[in-house]
């Protein structure tokens, strides 16, 4: 079992936690829910926030929004970008969306809704931001892996918030609908941004 001998081994520990916490946010709320209540596969991972899982999205979310709202770093621009994903992350979790199918044809969103919908895009517009000055900025000038790594991550979050304005907008039609297709961006946009995490610098 790995202990943590001395603060400076805290910060890294405490990353490689985040890093599980939010990546396996899409598995827990679909088990967890289904083994506990039979609950099924949810049309997007925000409306898990009307289910009994909801408590657990909330928690994760917050949890993950402060640890990058107060994330340790001296870099002005990745600081600021950081600080934003993690208040766009707690207002995601604290304006919930409306409960309602995404998949009608007609849904106008309320205040909330769409304030929601405003923090989801933020925050994966901010990790995508993060991404691209990662893969330019200095820290990965003596990595390249690190550099195609970045640039992937960031390649893929603008695909999955396109994919994701289609699939809202209902222009997927219905056959794609049914596949929860918002789940699915939803689930890969929080995987790809747990990247951050694995192998962001330490400072």
């Amino acid at each position: 079992m790995h202990t943590v001998n001395n603060t400076k081994d805290l910060y890294p520990y405490l990353q490689r936690c985040m890093a599980m916490l939010s990546s396996s946010l899409p598995f827990v709320l679909f088990s967890g829910g289904y083994i506990s209540e039979q609950i099924p596969l949810q049309k997007s991972l925000s409306q898990y926030y009307h289910t009994p899982m909801g408590d657990v999205f909330v928690g994760v979310l917050c949890i993950v929004g402060l640890f990058l709202f107060f994330h340790k770093n001296p870099n002005g621009r990745e600081k600021l970008a950081l600080k934003m994903a993690g208040a766009f992350a707690i207002g995601i979790a604290l304006l919930p969306t409306d409960n309602t199918d995404i998949c009608q044809k007609v849904s106008i969103l309320t205040m909330t809704g769409n304030l929601h919908l405003v923090c989801a895009i933020g925050f994966f517009l901010a990790m995508t931001y993060l991404y691209i000055f990662l893969a330019r900025g200095k820290c990965t000038k003596d990595n390249n892996k690190h550099r195609l790594l970045y640039k992937a991550c960031s390649s893929l979050l603008v695909l999955c918030m396109g994919f994701g304005i289609l699939a809202h907008q209902k222009v997927l039609g219905s056959y794609f609908c049914e596949i929860r297709p918002m789940f699915i961006v939803e689930s890969a946009s929080i995987l790809i941004s747990s990247i951050y995490f694995y192998i962001g610098k330490n400072y």
